[in-house]
């Protein structure tokens, strides 16, 4: 009996399609605005198409945002859910600000892995340097049939301080046990390998964590 199918398996869309979704979610063509507020203060959003997931009878649009240049402005990245409608597409669920940007109103930098959870994962990278200390970090978020579920916030990937030689490191993600677990691995300074292990619907530091610096 052949294998099933991946959940992430490419998907042939045309760019039309991309657009098409990006109205439905959006309710208008890209690029779409819209405000925020953050520290107090209004920010706005400009949001445009960047992919669709295949998740079977649901496609997954991904967005990107950016907001205005300010070192501690930030971009967002946006998940919607949609199912078809005829030649279209019809919204099924939205989480406009699933996961934060960099610094200077760049949206994060992302991935998508098929290794980690039975649903496509997006790994979602940001960071950014302040007074020569410079840090990224990985939202890890699944996207099942139903929701896109934060599995991981926050986890340290890099650190890199000028005034403190010797502390730089990266680290490497990489699938332990699908669905279960998966761990870091860091070189450099601070080689270790930190276990993430299922509590829940989140994954949990095991062991290793403390320790790690931070800017």
């Amino acid at each position: 009996m052949a294998p099933p199918s991946s959940p992430a398996a490419p998907v042939a869309y045309a760019a039309a399609d991309l657009n098409k979704a990006f109205a439905a979610a959006f309710g208008a063509p890209a690029p779409a605005d819209k405000v925020v507020t953050r520290d107090g203060q209004d920010a706005m959003l400009r949001y445009r198409p960047a992919r669709l997931v295949s998740l079977g009878t649901v496609t997954v649009l991904i967005s990107e945002a950016r907001t205005d240049g300010c070192h501690g402005c930030y971009g967002e990245l946006a998940v919607h859910y949609l199912t078809r409608d005829g030649t279209g597409f019809k919204p099924a669920g939205a989480w406009p600000e699933i996961s934060d940007g960099g610094s200077f109103g760049e949206p994060p930098n992302w991935s998508i892995r098929t290794d980690l959870f039975s649903g496509p994962a997006l790994v979602v990278h940001a960071g950014g340097t302040w007074q020569g200390c410079t840090v990224d970090y990985a939202d890890i978020i699944e996207l099942t049939p139903d929701r896109p579920i934060v599995r991981a916030r926050r986890v340290l990937m890099t650190y890199s301080d000028d005034s403190a030689d010797g502390r730089d490191f990266d680290g490497s993600l990489r699938a332990v046990d699908k669905d279960r677990a998966f761990a870091v691995d860091y070189a450099s300074a601070h080689k270790r390998t930190v276990d993430y292990v299922r509590s829940g619907e989140v994954y949990q530091a095991a062991h290793g964590a403390p320790g790690l610096p931070s800017c």
